[in-house]
């Protein structure tokens, strides 16, 4: 290969073209140079060390069969170029590495220079593979008459795609390590391929490492949670819906305890969550996720739990006056436990259990009133709590209030003796004691009532789009109490109706909505019915009380007289004492006949005590699982625990859900 300028064919191959004549040294310093570049939307490139200008009259040299060299202008400075076609690469080298680059003054150097997109400068960058490069521009000086491929050649650029890492952007708080329970079951039992398909792949991109658990049984996130360590997790997770998210708040809450030390009683001041929980909703009502995101939809969840978004939500202590029973959110009941309890039965219609469920306890058998009496600390300073302003992101009222459990101050009643008053009688140190009159913050309410819930948060799902109480907020330290009082079937029907809509459906003069920090609610078994204790013995009942009257007597003689009467008798010491009635004899098949028409008729009373109570009572609703226990208190704490989401968005539009289920 003889010395001279070469082009490139399309398949990189030097090809000698013209020889252009030759000129003196000096007129390299004012050869042109030529600028190339190019950018694709995927990949950034840049031509070779920018725009190249062949040296005019310069010649290429070959140091062996399979390397071109030559000296180029780029950018204002010279270069030493060569060309390996054994190693496949293109390598150059400045001609003055220690001596300072002269900027140019010239307009026409501004626009000669290119700067890295990225902004940064690699000095060891002095090379490319051929293989990178996808393109190559050749500028030439023709004479008249010759083609695009014939001419002097001023100088050539080539192309290469940069190498670039992946776009990151850095954000603080981001959990890395998760801790995720799925419930296979959830809603239309597609977890396990939601998680997989979808879930998994974006968990894998954000670096966030998981541990997953499947759901066995009711007990199994207790269990699970009891032996596990907080600290190795930076959030914990409920893949399915309302009764999953209910299990691993239980279960967070009390490990969360467990390790402050902290014993759960009634009346006791809880804390805060050490770690977040997040929920990727999959089952059928998901209104916690709901009322926290906005929607139902497991990626936008995902994504909340990867950015790190959370929000801190109220969260209600629910126990019976003896012991502490649960958290919660939500609690109803009357007519949505009826629903529930429905909708368990139904089970194997699927999507359809829910209007199954709504249609069976609207029927006219299972549509009752339930007597109750209801006792509440209304919030201080609010009058009208409903129909003023719905809770959105970046709500005032959550974001002004503040958690005050821990502040409470607990004042006892004081006696005073006042000396002034102390004349030496005891009627006059009585009188001296001074009564401090307090006032009760407890509210009663007594009544028959349809349904009452507490709302912790909206409650907004799919069958209520702005909620079961659209006016609840998420973090204000308050719960909604919602009375429905007894009213007629087709007035309760109007009620459920606008839960799908946007008119206000408290907006009834059935409908009582109170605003409180506390309520108890306790049960009344209606007394209109007759029923025949067969437990109760009037025998045993007057020989109870005869004991109860001689041990309040405590009268030492008579257990002597009676010592004495006992030592008088023939009956041996240290023999049982039976104290017979009558004469003992063996039943006849008469006796036999009737006490077994006794015991059948006792069994068709005890059946018919359970339906009347049935008729008398409901279960409660919490957070969608069934509660037996009926004397329940219920107190709402301040922003125990942060759940992924920003709130339901002010722009978001709802439409109207006809109830298709209800009666016209």
């Amino acid at each position: 290969m003889d010395g001279g300028s070469y082009t490139f064919d399309d398949e990189g191959n030097p090809v000698p073209a013209e020889k252009p004549p030759p000129a003196p040294r000096a007129s390299r310093s004012k050869s042109k140079t030529s600028v190339v570049s190019a950018t694709s939307q995927h990949s950034r490139t840049s031509s070779l060390a920018g725009a190249a200008s062949l040296v005019s009259g310069g010649e290429a040299t070959e140091s062996d069969g399979d390397v071109l060299s030559d000296m180029f202008h780029m950018d204002g400075q010279g270069f030493d170029v060569s060309v390996s076609f054994l190693l496949d690469q293109v390598h150059w080298q400045p001609m003055n590495p220690s001596g300072r680059r002269k900027r140019s003054r010239s307009l026409s150097g501004l626009f000669k220079r290119r700067r890295s997109s990225s902004g940064l400068k690699d000095p060891s960058q002095n090379s490319v593979d051929l293989s990178k490069v996808f393109g190559a521009r050749i500028k030439r000086r023709h004479k008249a008459g010759q083609s695009e491929d014939e001419g002097f050649v001023l100088g050539l650029g080539l192309f290469a795609c940069e190498q670039k890492d992946a776009n990151t952007l850095p954000i603080s708080g981001r959990p890395k390590n998760v801790k995720v329970y799925l419930q296979p079951f959830a809603g239309e039992r597609h977890a396990k391929s939601i998680y997989k398909h979808k879930i998994a792949p974006l968990f894998k991109t954000a670096g966030v490492a998981v541990d997953l658990t499947e759901i066995n049984h009711n007990e199994h996130v207790k269990q699970d949670m009891i032996h596990l360590n907080l600290d190795d997790f930076d959030c914990i997770i409920a893949f399915g819906g309302d009764g999953t998210v209910h299990q691993v708040l239980n279960g967070l809450m009390n490990h969360t305890h467990k390790e402050q030390e902290i014993e759960m009683k009634p009346g006791f001041t809880p804390v805060k969550a050490t770690v977040p929980l997040g929920i990727i909703p999959v089952g059928k009502t998901n209104h916690v996720a709901c009322s926290v995101m906005g929607t139902a939809d497991p990626v936008t969840a995902a994504l909340h739990i990867i950015f790190g978004t959370f929000t801190p939500v109220d969260v209600c202590t629910v126990s019976t006056p003896e012991k502490f029973s649960q958290w919660a959110f939500n609690c109803q009941y009357g007519f949505a436990g009826s629903v529930l309890t429905f909708m368990k039965r139904y089970s194997s219609l699927g999507n359809k259990r829910i209007d199954a469920a709504f249609l069976k306890a609207l029927t006219s058998s299972k549509l009752r009133s339930y007597e109750c009496d209801i006792e509440y600390i209304p919030t201080p300073g609010v009058f009208s709590p409903t129909f003023n302003q719905v809770c959105r992101t970046g709500c005032s009222i959550c974001q002004g209030s503040q958690p005050k459990d821990s502040q409470d101050v607990v004042t006892d009643m004081i006696e005073e003796l006042d000396p002034l008053n102390n004349s030496g009688s005891s009627q006059a140190s009585a009188g001296s004691v001074i009564e401090l009159k307090q006032d009760s913050p407890w509210k009663t309410l007594k009544g028959s009532y349809m349904n009452i819930s507490v709302f912790g948060i909206p409650g907004n799902c799919e069958i209520a789009p702005q909620g079961l109480s659209k006016f609840t907020h998420l973090n204000d330290g308050n719960i909604d109490l919602v009375i429905v009082k007894s009213c007629e079937r087709k007035n309760f029907v109007r009620f459920l109706r606008r839960h799908g809509n946007s008119k206000n459906q408290f907006d009834f003069p059935f409908v009582e909505v109170i605003r409180c920090k506390e309520v108890r609610f306790r049960p009344r078994m209606p007394t209109s019915w007759s029923y025949n204790d067969h437990d109760f013995s009037e025998i045993k009942y007057q020989m109870n009380q005869l004991e109860k009257r001689q041990k309040q007597r405590n009268h030492r003689s008579m257990e002597v007289i009676d010592d004495l009467g006992r030592n008088q008798s023939l009956t041996p010491v240290g023999a049982p004492n039976f104290h017979y009635v009558g004469p003992q004899y063996r039943p006849t098949f008469f006796d036999q006949e009737i006490t077994r028409r006794r015991r059948i008729q006792r069994k068709k009373e005890e059946k018919a005590k359970a339906r009347e109570e049935a008729k008398g009572k409901s279960v409660w609703n919490i957070d969608n699982e069934i509660c037996t226990l009926l004397e329940l208190d219920i107190k709402v704490h301040c922003g125990l625990v942060r759940i992924c989401g920003r709130g339901m968005s002010p722009q978001t539009e709802f439409s109207d859900v006809r109830f298709g289920c209800l009666p016209a």
